[in-house]
């Protein structure tokens, strides 16, 4: 006989723990209160950091500090096509590009915007 669903939890009984991983491939159970919170760590998003860098060396150009984005280029070690690539971003709308420089990075991770 088999006993019923009801009974088979009731000696099963319940256990609670609080799981804190540590690394990658340890998992540890502590018994009583969750570990307490560490602070978080933020920082500006990457993208906008290329964002300021694209004002940046436009105004550089502007300026006439450098001749062209050829120039700028040549003198930071990027290829031309990486520079017309940051320089792309200052065609996004001011709304959008304000959104941009305004984002973080919460604990090393990069918040991803969808754009509809």
């Amino acid at each position: 006989m088999s006993a019923s669903p009801e009974a088979q939890q009731a000696e099963a009984g319940l256990v609670s723990a609080h799981v804190h991983r540590v690394r990658r491939s340890k998992v540890r159970f502590r018994e009583g209160a969750p570990p307490s919170p560490r602070e978080v760590s933020r920082r500006p998003a990457h993208v906008a950091g290329m964002l300021a860098l694209a004002h940046h060396l436009e105004s550089a150009i502007e300026r006439g500090l450098v001749a062209s984005a050829a120039d700028v280029a040549g003198q930071l070690g990027f290829t031309w096509a990486r520079v017309t690539h940051l320089l792309d971003l200052r065609l996004l709308a001011p709304d959008i590009q304000e959104e941009v420089l305004f984002l973080e990075a919460v604990d090393g991770e990069e918040q991803v915007v969808a754009l509809l």
